[in-house]
């Protein structure tokens, strides 16, 4: 006997309640982290004083991971070596020719 292979449905789409939870949730991190001095939450949340922002970001160093578990950078040279990496390009280096 044989068992049958468990099918995954997609998963559902949330509804608008559900959706506005996880927002209100999203923003309340970005309300704490900022208010503890991250200034990429900071800045998530709105400040508009983006200049003194980044050089609260650059002070950090060239690369940084936020309390929000985001890495950042306002280094020229830094992003600009991240752009032209391979491996953080849109595509898995392994899937090159793969259509």
């Amino acid at each position: 006997m044989t068992m049958p292979t468990p099918t995954s449905a997609p998963p559902a789409a949330p509804t608008n309640s559900e959706l506005g939870r996880h927002l209100l949730t999203v923003r309340g991190f970005h309300f704490v982290f900022g208010a503890l001095g991250d200034p990429y939450a900071r800045r998530l949340r709105g400040e508009a004083d983006h200049l003194s922002l980044g050089e609260l970001v650059r002070d950090r160093g060239p690369l940084h991971r936020s309390a929000l578990g985001t890495w950042v950078t306002a280094d020229g040279e830094t992003s600009a070596g991240l752009l032209d990496d391979p491996l953080l390009g849109p595509r898995h280096p392994a899937s090159e020719g793969l259509q």
